[in-house]
């Protein structure tokens, strides 16, 4: 399937190592996205992952969280570039609270948001439970915010959702008992040096 995708991406950043990162299926290594799902994607850059997902999900729908605004108008163009009328892509960023938060840039080869930034921009938070009435597969890279996502879900994560994620450094505890405290079974492996990836389901 991922032979018949187009992505615009820019020279010279991370963009490329996106797009090979999520072809290789690592956030469905060990859950598939079903037909019907209905998807959240938190941090979804360039959307490669959104373009992924609700080509699986061609019946349900993909929800694809972007704040960074070179990357969201990329998002919205692969969503266009792919034919794809399934994914509602929202420029803001996923937190555990509606508002505003200010959010530090990397200005350089990476052009996303970053733990670590060269400049700081802010941008509008929303929650899940605020934007979803159901879901059923979150992925998630949200730079060190992935407590944040998962507690402005609340209410969605009472259901069965698959869950994978990237978490970033000093966050695997808080995530890990987060999740087991609703009922989830936790699976996390190192990933990238010093992050994890986590998978989560009932």
């Amino acid at each position: 399937m991922s032979q018949d995708l187009v992505f615009k991406a820019r020279p010279w950043t991370f963009d490329t190592m996106a797009i090979d990162e999520v072809l290789s299926g690592v956030y469905t290594e060990k859950f598939g996205i079903l037909p019907t799902d209905q998807v959240a994607d938190v941090g979804a850059m360039i959307g490669v992952f959104a373009v992924l997902a609700a080509r699986q999900a061609y019946a349900g729908h993909v929800w694809a969280f972007e704040p960074h605004p070179d990357n969201f108008e990329l998002l919205k163009e692969n969503i266009r570039l792919n034919n794809l009328s399934n994914v509602t892509a929202v420029k803001a960023a996923v937190l555990d609270a509606p508002g505003i938060t200010t959010m530090p840039v990397n200005l350089g080869i990476h052009t996303g948001a970053g733990m670590v930034g060269t400049g700081k921009m802010q941008v509008p938070a929303v929650t899940l439970d605020d934007s979803m009435s159901k879901l059923d597969f979150l992925k998630v890279d949200a730079e060190g915010s992935e407590l944040k996502v998962l507690q402005g879900a609340a209410r969605l994560l009472q259901g069965n959702v698959r869950i994978a994620m990237e978490v970033h450094p000093g966050m695997l505890g808080s995530v890990t008992d987060l999740l087991q405290s609703l009922g989830y079974t936790v699976e996390s492996k190192p990933y990238m040096l010093v992050n994890h990836l986590l998978w989560a389901h009932r």
